[in-house]
């Protein structure tokens, strides 16, 4: 694993003394998350996509012209949010829509975002229960599950490190599988 980027959380995790999360201990364990390859959602990506699909009837059947208002959310959406460095695929809906998917071996996310701004979520990642719902798109608990899923195929793996913030700079980093 050749890692783009070492990401230091301090998260609360207390440890009592037999090793067990324990709300009242007093220590805590920092986590590392360690990324492989990622990268900024590019919005330009939408742009070359569907582009043709803006105006209505682009297929010559009929299909709904994907609307200014389900662009900008697409880009709202995956704002600010790690997303595999591997390209999405991005097509439009002939409903009117954006479908947007990674796939890599077994692990798949795919995202349909409506004319109407409400957003399908799938995602099956192995070794992580799949998910999958529809929410609107302000819903915060949308983009949480979002961010979960492109954070797990972007391969971000959490390490533990034993230690305190004082002692951080001088802990060696070791995985737990």
């Amino acid at each position: 694993m050749n890692p783009l980027a070492v990401l230091l959380f301090v998260i609360p995790m207390p440890i009592d003394h037999f090793g067990i999360r324990s709300i009242s201990a007093k220590s805590y364990q920092p986590a590392v998350y360690v990324v492989q390859s990622t990268s900024a959602f590019n919005s330009r990506w939408i742009v070359e996509a569907i582009d043709h699909a803006r105006q209505p009837d682009w297929d010559g059947e009929g299909s709904i012209a994907v609307a200014d208002s389900c662009v900008q959310c697409a880009e709202d959406l995956f704002k600010d949010l790690v997303v595999p460095s591997l390209e999405p695929e991005i097509l439009p809906i002939v409903r009117g829509g954006i479908n947007f998917s990674w796939e890599r071996g077994d692990d798949y996310i795919f995202v349909e975002i409506r004319n109407d701004t409400s957003v399908h979520l799938y995602y099956n990642i192995v070794g992580i229960q799949k998910w999958e719902g529809v929410r609107f798109a302000d819903d915060p608990s949308l983009r949480e599950k979002l961010s979960f899923a492109l954070s797990a195929f972007s391969g971000i793996h959490k390490v533990f490190i034993q230690g305190n913030e004082q002692s951080l700079p001088n802990i060696p980093i070791r995985a737990v599988s």
